[in-house]
């Protein structure tokens, strides 16, 4: 009988070919897309789970609260945490781990071949005990245990000995001033992974315990393994007394309080939680919904076409059904027929999404920068892609098989079969169905296009056009490389102006964070936590900022590297400030919160606000603090800004005047710009992405609007021949035709604005700066407008092509 029903639905697909082609075509189509979405969101959710005990690793964050201000949450901790966190909860914490991110790219050398590693950590010894990376050469109970030792990842050691275990024992020089001995040789770091560098070296090498900051520096990553019967609420309790027990001493002179905020590890890529000081490229938990609501929206209308035609197709298949019926079949027995036609389409149409996926799946990593593959020898892969082939079927197949073998017998061969009322109204609501998501996604797509148009031509505050960024790197053999790199480089044609800063816009966060006894608006002093940029006298010129207030710094003002300090609109804000010059300021205290003679500045200017950070994050109070001319050999970044035209050979010039003053460190420069903008690259992404889906979307939804507006025009060609002969012409009968379609576009366009709104004001949200939702309004016009076009070509093409037919030839059975 299986046999039987197999040969007739493969007889009624090759009989009706137009219709198994878009229901196929939209099907296949469908599968493939929403598998690389599959793919692509299994991805995200499987950041930091390959570690062997990942649902027991926290990491432990600080916040920080000034009395009456709200808290400022920091992912680092201090370098006294993870030592005390095992004391002081022996039942509950099995390891913990500090581990201090290197965010620069700094020299690592072995004889003549030198490599600029970005990110070094430094971890301690017990790295590997708490984390499952894979150590090729080495034993993790020992390889980062004794001092001046390192452990590459297995590229770095083939880039420097070949072989990864020619590494082992070779002494190497990290920072031109570190002779460390390689202990170990470890896989490189999975791309699912939160934490990114390219070597380890050991904590004991930068451990002085003469010199270990206080608890008020947060400036290591503290991570813990639970043991297995601990439970995550009573230590985020419990974790929360070491304030009082360790911290509450230092703190006091300064009225702040502090606590912890545990996450979990494989929360980390995901967490919608803002830190000040997490610069890592994350996730977004918001998107991944949006991305899996279009996979399944995109199956369900690729469904949704093979039910409209299914039960549109329902005349021409009532017979069938009753011959059926009258000869012995069960309607049990007919529900499984087109059940089984329903599968058969769908798992035809699997095997072609298949050959899609492995077809566009390189492109799709070239643009998402992942490196997805597809295991079809995976289980849950096999699962998952024979769930699909069944869910897709039955719920396509489910509406049609129950009401096609509902059809009477007698009435349906006496030619008295009229199609149901109840079938032509789920048919519009499919539509309808079907183009409301369409329209959402064609406004999803317009309103990421122009917020990320928005991003790029929003006005920074700062002039980012023709900078050149040159990592200087610290160095207390040559002082003045320098100022006499400046000097020279001035010198030349093609360059404009020449600062120091000790951070620049779009790197590592543009700034560190320090807190200041500050005079408040009622003259008090009160402790301020405010992020810190050390700049040069010609920093404000050279990034083209706007003074707001009295005035910057001067060479000819001597003290003004003690006495003086320049700050932004969002800290005079913070303070209340009616009149900001002249409040004091001290950049300097003792332990006990005791200022420091000599070093109590007062504010002598106030800068407009400018974006350090990417405009996800609001700008946040900044003081800009002048660095003495004779520390000038420790800023970390020149910037040189150019002249138009000429900036080939204005780069080589900056290049050989590099060279000349420094042989230590390889000369290394990016355009500030493109730094820049490459903060935005995830979110460019995510909007190819989904603006591709939703292409690809709005075609499937083309596709069953064209065969159900074929099939509909068909039913209704001898209406059209009537009013022909009656005189009516094309353009009329266009009209008349699409007027059906064209009204169940309209209230998707109603549907679809409506849940568009909604969830592209969540998006947004992402922003601290933005347009408004309102601000959009002519998006829900055009994408409207769009859909309507869209539909009213699909729906004319096969109409014009109805109306072309002779009436003589289909009345003359009439």
């Amino acid at each position: 009988m299986l046999k039987n029903y197999l040969k007739i639905s493969l007889r009624n697909l090759s009989r009706h070919k137009i219709y198994t082609f878009i229901n196929i075509a939209g099907l296949s189509i469908g599968m493939a897309c929403a598998l690389l979405l599959y793919l692509y969101i299994n991805d995200e959710l499987s950041f930091d789970r390959y570690h062997e005990k990942a649902d027991r690793i926290y990491r432990v964050s600080t916040w920080f609260k000034l009395e009456g201000k709200p808290p400022q949450y920091f992912a680092s901790s201090s370098e006294r945490l993870a030592p005390v966190l095992p004391k002081e909860f022996p039942n509950e914490v099995a390891q913990s781990v500090r581990l201090f991110r290197g965010t620069e790219k700094k020299p690592i050398r072995y004889k003549d071949k030198k490599l600029y590693l970005n990110g070094i950590h430094y971890a301690d010894s017990n790295y590997f005990k708490v984390f499952s990376h894979k150590l090729i050469k080495g034993d993790p109970n020992k390889v980062l245990t004794q001092p001046n030792s390192i452990v590459l990842t297995k590229t770095v050691a083939k880039q420097f000995f070949g072989r990864a275990g020619n590494a082992i024992g070779k002494v190497i020089k990290v920072f031109d001033n570190q002779s460390n001995k390689v202990t170990g040789v470890m896989e490189d770091l999975p791309k699912n992974s939160h934490l990114r560098f390219p070597a380890l070296v050991s904590y004991a090498t930068i451990y002085d315990p003469k010199d270990v900051n206080g608890w008020g520096s947060a400036n290591y990553y503290t991570y813990v393994l639970l043991k297995p019967k601990a439970k995550i609420e009573s230590f985020r309790k419990n974790v929360q007394t070491v304030f009082t027990k360790y911290m509450v001493g230092d703190f006091k002179h300064f009225k702040v309080t502090a606590g912890f905020r545990v996450d979990p590890l494989v929360d980390i890529h995901l967490s919608e939680f803002a830190y000040e000081d997490d610069e890592t490229i994350k996730g977004n938990k918001a998107y991944l919904y949006i991305l899996a609501a279009v996979a399944i929206f995109m199956l369900l209308i690729a469904a949704i076409n093979y039910m409209n035609l299914a039960t549109a197709r329902s005349a021409g298949r009532a017979k069938e059904v009753g011959i059926r019926k009258v000869v012995g079949s069960y309607r049990s027995q007919l529900i499984l027929q087109f059940l089984l036609e329903s599968v058969l389409l769908t798992l035809i149409s699997l095997v072609i999404s298949i050959t899609l996926v492995e077809l566009s799946l390189p492109y799709f990593n070239y643009v998402s920068g992942k490196q997805l593959v597809v295991e079809y020898s995976d289980p849950s892969v096999f699962g998952l892609l024979t769930l699909i082939m069944l869910l897709v079927g039955l719920i396509s197949g489910s509406y049609p098989a129950f009401f096609l073998s509902s059809f009477h017998p007698v009435r349906v061969l006496k030619g008295k079969y009229v199609s149901s009322r109840n079938a032509a109204f789920l048919r519009r609501g499919l539509v309808i169905f079907q183009f409301s998501i369409s329209i959402t996604m064609i406004i999803g797509t317009w309103i990421v296009y122009n917020q990320l148009q928005f991003i790029r031509n929003k006005d920074l505050g700062f002039n980012k056009e023709r900078v050149v960024v040159i990592r200087t790197f610290g160095d207390t053999t040559n002082l003045q490389r320098n100022d006499l790199i400046r000097k020279d480089l001035l010198k030349h044609q093609g360059v404009k102006e020449v600062a120091f800063t000790s951070n620049v816009p779009g790197q590592d966060g543009g700034s560190g964070t320090d807190a200041f006894p500050v005079e408040n608006a009622q003259g008090k002093i009160q402790i301020t936590l405010a992020h810190i940029l050390m700049v040069g006298y010609d920093y404000l010129d050279m990034m083209g900022i706007e003074m707001k207030k009295g005035r910057f710094y001067s060479r000819t003002t001597v003290t003004d590297t003690s006495k003086a300090l320049v700050v932004n609109e969002a800290f005079v804000k913070k303070m209340g400030w009616k009149k900001a010059l002249g409040k004091k300021v001290y950049l300097r205290t003792d332990s006990l919160g005791k200022l420091v003679k000599g070093y109590d500045a007062k504010v002598v200017g106030v800068v407009k606000n400018f974006h350090l950070t990417s405009l996800h994050k609001k700008i946040q109070p900044l003081a800009l603090r002048l660095i003495s001319p004779r520390k000038q050999g420790h800023m970390g970044y020149l910037l040189v800004r150019l002249k138009p035209g000429g900036v080939g050979k204005t780069l080589d010039f900056i290049k050989k005047t590099w060279n000349k003053y420094e042989k230590k460190y390889a000369y290394e420069s990016y355009f500030l710009d493109k730094k820049f903008n490459k903060q935005y690259q995830a979110d460019e992404v995510r909007g190819q992405i989904f603006m591709a889906f939703s292409g690809i979307t709005i075609f499937i939804a083309c596709l069953g609007l064209l065969g159900l507006a074929s099939f509909t025009a068909e039913q209704r060609v001898k209406e059209i021949g009537i009013r022909k002969v009656l005189g009516a012409s094309i353009p009329s009968i266009l009209r008349l035709m699409s007027f059906d379609f064209l009204r169940l576009v309209v209230w998707a366009s109603l549907f679809g604005g409506i849940f568009g709104a909604w969830m592209m004001h969540g998006w947004l949200q992402n922003f601290a700066y933005h347009l408004p939702i309102y601000k959009h309004w002519f998006v829900f016009i055009f994408s409207a407008l769009l859909a309507l076009l869209i539909a009213l070509l699909t729906v004319s093409v096969q109409v014009f092509k109805v109306s072309q037919v002779n009436p003589i030839e289909v009345l003359k059975d009439e």
